[in-house]
C-alpha cells in the first residue's frame, strides 16, 4: 500500500514509520500509477482526482474516487462484521458519510456475539445435515427469531446451537406431520 499526499493523518503517519505502508510525503504527479492495480482517490481537489482518473483509465487501474462516482470504476461499502456475518451499506458513492453513519446506527443493532449466533447457526446446520435432516427455510425463520432475541447481546453460542438445534427438530417433526 502506497499512500501518496503532502499530509496525512497520525494513522497513516504511524503505519508508515511502522513499515507497514509507504507515505510519499508529496502531491500526485502523472506517473504514480505506474504498476498499480487498485487506486483510491480522496483528495479535496476535484480536478487532481480528475486527472487521476483519467491516468487510471490510460493505465486499466482500477479507481475509487472518494465523494465522486462519476469518476468511479468501483465504489466501496460501509463494512459491519460480526465474526462471518457481514453487513454492507452502500449510497453507490453519493455519500459516503451516510454509509458510515447507517453502519454506526447498524452497530447498536448487531452486538459483537452475532459472530457467535451464525458459528451457533452453522453448527446447528451441520448437525441436522449429519441426521439426514432437510429443514425448510420457513422453519429456520421461525426458529432463528427467538434464538436471536434470547441470546444477542449475551449467552453463549453453544446455547444458542442447543436452543436452536430443539427448535430446529420440533418444526422440522411438525412439517413432516402436517404434509398430506
Amino acid at each position: 500500500v502506497v499512500v501518496i499526499g503532502p499530509d496525512a493523518t497520525s494513522e497513516v503517519r504511524a503505519w508508515a514509520r511502522d513499515g507497514r505502508i509507504a507515505w510519499i510525503e508529496r502531491e500526485y504527479v502523472t506517473g504514480d500509477l505506474d504498476g498499480a492495480f487498485l487506486a483510491i482517490a480522496a483528495t479535496d481537489d476535484r480536478e487532481v482526482n480528475r486527472r487521476i482518473a483519467e491516468e487510471a483509465s490510460d493505465r486499466r487501474v482500477l479507481l475509487n474516487v472518494v465523494d465522486d462516482p462519476e469518476l468511479c470504476m468501483f465504489t466501496a461499502p460501509a463494512l459491519l462484521k460480526r465474526g462471518d456475518l457481514t453487513v454492507a451499506i452502500s449510497t453507490n458513492g453519493k455519500s459516503p458519510a451516510m454509509a458510515r453513519k447507517v453502519r454506526e446506527d447498524l452497530e447498536t443493532c448487531f452486538p459483537q456475539n452475532y459472530g457467535d449466533l451464525v458459528a451457533a447457526a452453522a453448527e446447528a446446520r451441520d448437525a441436522l445435515k449429519e441426521e439426514g435432516r432437510q429443514v425448510a427455510g420457513e422453519v429456520w425463520n421461525a426458529a432463528l427469531g427467538p434464538v436471536i432475541d434470547q441470546f444477542a447481546g449475551d449467552g453463549s453460542g453453544a446455547e444458542a446451537k442447543g436452543a436452536l438445534l430443539q427448535l430446529l427438530r420440533a418444526g422440522a417433526e411438525t412439517e413432516l406431520k402436517e404434509r398430506p
